[in-house]
């Protein structure tokens, strides 16, 4: 696997970045078991919900998205979402708020967000393919369901995403489940091996994106937007 760069150790700060490590457990229930990614206000994490015994993506937004000067609405905005229409046909494209909770660590007070377990965005996805491009008929269902989800946020919920690029489009798994067990029996959560994360005493971990097998031809696909933060 290629190595992947990772968040800024220097974003470990008060107003940033809330450490984690596996075996945290966030809200006396979500157990960290893996890594899933990070963006520019967040780290995304696997995590067991132990109450049902099934797995979530648990997203940890920085100490300063909110309250501070550069606060965001990703919270509001999916709490907007989740209730306006469920039976509109694009309601099932949109990602899903399951939970949230403040979480009170060394850096200040993190809103976590609880997802379900998305897989690939399109982005990895079409890496996967020898000419690096994703196929004409998996392009239509993207296109298709892309244009669902967007009347419904912008139709029903009066929502701009602002932000809609491939790397913000997510596959949905099929029997989740079953392909995270498969995900965790090969790849072990480690510390990113960057010479700076090995200079530094924080500890950075390696993010592992879930996948499943590449689509056929005839495979269906799923898709969902996500990432709310810059909505409007």
């Amino acid at each position: 696997m290629a190595q992947r760069s990772e968040e800024d150790l220097d974003r470990y700060r008060p107003g940033g970045y809330h450490p984690v490590h596996l075996g945290d457990v966030f809200n006396d229930r979500y157990m960290v078991v893996g890594k899933l990614g990070y963006g520019q206000y967040s780290t995304v994490w696997l995590a067991r919900d132990t109450r049902v015994n099934r797995h979530v993506a648990l997203k940890i937004l920085t100490a300063e998205s909110y309250g501070g000067e550069k606060e965001i609405y990703e919270l509001s905005i999916l709490r907007h979402i989740k209730t306006v229409n469920p039976d509109h046909p694009g309601y099932k494209h949109v990602i899903c708020l399951l939970d949230e909770f403040r979480h009170t660590g060394p850096h200040g007070v993190h809103v976590c967000l609880v997802f379900e377990v998305m897989g690939e965005d399109l982005v990895t996805l079409a890496r996967r393919y020898s000419d690096k491009k994703l196929p004409i008929h998996i392009v239509k269902q993207v296109a298709r369901q892309l244009f669902l989800g967007l009347d419904y946020l912008h139709r029903s919920c009066k929502v701009v995403h602002t932000d809609i690029q491939p790397r913000n489009i997510m596959i949905q798994l099929d029997n989740a489940e079953s392909v995270i067990r498969d995900h965790l029996e090969r790849n072990r959560c480690l510390p990113s091996d960057s010479d700076k994360h090995r200079r530094s005493a924080a500890c950075c971990f390696n993010s592992e994106a879930l996948t499943t097998e590449i689509p056929s031809s005839t495979t269906n696909i799923d898709i969902k937007i996500v990432d709310l933060g810059v909505g409007m």
